[in-house]
């Protein structure tokens, strides 16, 4: 499993995950979370600064890309004959490809929210508290400085998740 935005808060549950259950991961990320990426499991870690996924000559059974970094047009070169194409954004010729790839038979654009939230966050939750899923945080801010945090985020460049204190 390819995994686009390895170091944000979405790449860095997926990493975990995915390693939880059993996947190699080759995570995606800028160079000064090459060292965090490896610590929550990526077997192999890609710096999108100095190599390019898609030139790197591997395949994958799925990318997923949770920033927006690739399509399913330009992941499709890196993807088994098979392979699943997994973005957290969608756009217009996404929504194209996916709706025709199954006709195909071929790799495929899978989209949407695919599980029932109320039975996976007990289990999240749990896996949290027996401190196998490690939540990263990058900053907490009070809630007087949200516009700061939302300019942080808005970077494109922190590490896992910002959080708001509202107390």
């Amino acid at each position: 499993m390819l995994i686009i935005g390895a170091a944000g808060s979405i790449g860095t549950y997926a990493v975990q995950l995915a390693k939880r259950f059993g996947a190699e991961v080759t995570g995606v990320c800028g160079t000064s979370n090459l060292a965090l990426v490896r610590s929550l499991g990526a077997d192999e870690v890609i710096d999108y600064r100095n190599e390019d996924f898609r030139k790197a000559g591997e395949r994958w059974d799925i990318v997923f890309d949770t920033v927006g970094a690739s399509s399913f047009a330009e992941s499709k070169t890196v993807l088994v004959e098979r392979g699943i194409f997994l973005p957290t954004v969608i756009s217009i010729g996404s929504v194209f490809h996916g709706v025709s790839a199954p006709i195909r038979r071929g790799k495929r654009l899978v989209g949407g929210m695919s599980v029932n939230k109320n039975e996976t966050l007990p289990f999240v939750a749990k896996l949290i508290k027996d401190d196998a899923l490690h939540v990263v945080v990058d900053r907490r801010f009070p809630l007087e400085r949200i516009q700061e945090a939302h300019r942080l985020v808005d970077t494109g460049h922190k590490k896992g998740n910002v959080i708001i204190d509202v107390r």
